[in-house]
């Protein structure tokens, strides 16, 4: 991954300087394995937007194939060292995304970098889709439920009116026990 030209970024009590690869936290250097740092540098660099998971396949590791749980211990270890589990959003099949303000500082001079995100609004969102989900799937099962029962009930119906009458066939006695006896026992 080539680190940012000269940009550092500020995130709460964080700096994070991709170019000289250094975490800071209130002056202490926070040590990380190189692939760790490259995920929060693409995760910073972009606060706000969805990265997907390609974009850090192709960033991270462009001539490997590296599986998706890879990925995952990364951002399972960024969250622990930050100490903020809610820092870095999971968007399930798609990516992750950075959910803390980030200020970008460039020889000096700091700007806002990334979308202000509040993460109450994001977890209102994912509320309000997980409900939708929830009810369109109920309505789903109640229809086939439904269908279910009339087919069902279909099958009752016409097999009750098809059969009226019930005819016994004469039974011949081939024993030759006058009272056909010896006919069921062995």
């Amino acid at each position: 991954m080539t680190p940012s030209s000269g940009k550092q970024y500020e995130f709460g009590d964080w700096r994070l300087n991709p170019a000289e690869r250094l975490l800071v936290r209130q002056g202490e250097q926070i040590a990380l394995t190189p692939k760790v740092f490259d995920t929060l540098a693409l995760l910073v660099e972009n606060a706000g937007s969805l990265v997907s998971k390609e974009d850090f396949m192709e960033r991270l590791w462009p001539e490997a194939f590296v599986e998706d749980a890879v990925l995952t211990q990364n951002i399972s270890q960024l969250r622990k060292v930050l100490g903020d589990p809610s820092a870095i959003e999971t968007v399930p099949k798609k990516g992750y995304r950075f959910l803390k303000p980030v200020k970008a500082i460039t020889d000096g001079s700091a700007e806002t970098h990334g979308k202000e995100f509040h993460p109450e609004e994001a977890t209102s969102s994912q509320t309000r889709k997980r409900l939708v989900t929830a009810c369109i799937l109920l309505v789903a099962v109640g229809l086939m439920i439904s269908l279910a029962y009339v087919r069902n009930h279909d099958t009752r119906a016409s097999v009750s009116h098809e059969i009226r009458s019930l005819a016994v066939l004469p039974l011949e006695n081939l024993s030759g026990d006058p009272f056909g006896r010896n006919a069921w026992t062995m």
